[in-house]
């Protein structure tokens, strides 16, 4: 679908204004792809927040999610062929600036403060990335639970999962698993969830207290994986990294 097809199908639920900043994006689709949200509430007489309220009515998580789905739908008629190298490093580059705009002290106090972190992946490849998150914490006396399988994930929730108690759940999609009854079990008990999926509006991220997105791109190519799971390994080091700038202090009093 297209940026005004899109608005088409929202057009009766926005204001004025937001009318406008449609009206400027459809007619400065390429600049947009890379313009910072300041830049655009400047060029449209509006704000930061009236940009993000947009974006939000037009079913994406926020700003950069929307400047993605220009990317990726309104691309040039005619560009250059892009190597599989080139692609892997694009998406490596833009999953890192997708995690600076994302992180913050929330996350990781939450990530710090629980009584227990369960960390799920929803695939054969997700659970891969896991064992390599859960080793990174060790050394730091921090010892967080890899959850395997779905059922597994139903009765925790289920049975001891608290509101002081942590999931982080790793998807490519984010809309095959966990199911509906978990996920609905997490939010009724109020259990924080941080999601951790491709870019994109998916059900997990909906239903999550905290996202983070990365980026990836299928290779145009005969084979079962066509996907890279490389920005899903970058940004749980990523994760690990901004954790060890953040309670340093704290890390050195608790290892020594």
């Amino acid at each position: 679908m297209k940026f005004d097809a899109l608005i088409n199908q929202y057009y009766n639920e926005l204001n004025e204004n937001e009318r406008y900043i449609a009206k400027y994006i459809m007619e400065h689709i390429e600049e947009c792809q890379e313009i910072a949200i300041t830049d655009l509430a400047e060029k449209t007489l509006t704000s930061k927040s009236s940009i993000l309220r947009f974006a939000k009515k037009l079913q994406f998580s926020g700003f950069s999610e929307l400047k993605y789905f220009l990317k990726q739908t309104h691309r040039p008629t005619v560009k250059p062929l892009k190597s599989s190298y080139n692609m892997l490093e694009e998406d490596l580059v833009q999953t890192t600036k997708l995690f600076k705009q994302q992180i913050n002290s929330d996350i990781l106090q939450t990530f710090n403060q629980a009584n227990r972190v369960f960390v799920y992946g929803t695939g054969w490849g997700q659970r891969n990335v896991i064992n390599t998150f859960v080793r990174s914490f060790i050394p730091l006396q921090i010892f967080p639970l890899h959850i395997e399988s779905q059922n597994e994930v139903l009765n925790i929730v289920k049975n001891s999962a608290t509101n002081n108690d942590l999931f982080i759940i790793l998807s490519l999609s984010g809309n095959n698993k966990p199911n509906d009854r978990i996920l609905n079990m997490l939010s009724l008990k109020q259990i924080p969830v941080l999601s951790i999926t491709e870019l994109s509006s998916n059900k997990l991220a909906s239903y999550a207290t905290y996202n983070l997105f990365f980026q990836t791109t299928a290779l145009d190519a005969p084979v079962d994986e066509n996907v890279s799971l490389l920005p899903m390994y970058q940004i749980v080091d990523l994760f690990f990294r901004a954790y060890l700038e953040e309670f340093d202090q704290e890390i050195s009093s608790k290892i020594e």
